[in-house]
């Protein structure tokens, strides 16, 4: 009696044994599973792509020195390196100032909007966690975009749009209209021009 017990128990222990070692067993078994790249995945990791977001979509606009468009110089770019070896280093977006012109607020709609692209830039990272969306920060721009379309807080929300993954631009119905920001580079009645960093689009 007891000899049919101990091979029943050393027939499972077997058999929980086989299923923990085949697939380490099988070719291929210990290599992690691919991750599938978005085209605006972020490439670091989550707490410097915080540190990115906060720097570029709640940096504040400066005053912008309006200079002759005759006087722009171009720098010639010499490429001194050897030609023997060149490591590979990970490209990383060029951050580049850039004239916009935009609606000035009054000191209370300015301190509203400041609070709104605040909870904005947070539910953008949020949103890159597993399980998560971007709906805080859908929202707020939302919200921003609708009550001061001409201001630099709604330039930054066109700008969280176009960074987002292009299934969630589809979940949230985002159109290339909601992602336009060309008219910010235009003169319009009631704007005045102010310096902002992006990175390079």
């Amino acid at each position: 009696m007891n000899t049919l017990w101990l091979k029943i128990a050393s027939v499972v222990i077997g058999i929980l044994i086989l299923i923990v070692l085949l697939p380490i067993l099988m070719p291929g078994g210990d290599k992690e599973p691919e991750q599938v790249n978005e085209p605006n995945a972020p490439t670091s990791s989550f707490w410097g792509q915080v540190e990115d977001d906060r720097e570029n979509f709640l940096s504040t606009p400066e005053p912008a020195e309006i200079t002759d468009a005759n006087s722009n110089e171009t720098e010639e770019i010499t490429d001194e390196a050897p030609v023997e070896f060149q490591p590979v280093v990970p490209v990383q977006p060029q951050k580049r100032e850039v004239t916009i012109y935009v609606k000035q607020l009054s000191d209370i709609e300015d301190i509203e909007a400041e609070r709104l692209i605040n909870a904005a830039v947070p539910g953008f990272d949020i949103g890159r966690l597993p399980v998560t969306g971007y709906s805080l920060m859908m929202q707020t721009c939302r919200q921003i975009i609708s009550r001061w379309p001409d201001s630099s807080y709604a330039f930054q929300c066109k700008r969280m749009y176009a960074a987002l993954p292009e299934r969630y631009q589809q979940r949230y119905n985002i159109t290339a209209n909601d992602m336009d920001i060309s008219m910010f580079f235009q003169p319009r009645a009631g704007t005045a021009p102010v310096t902002v960093t992006i990175e390079g689009q």
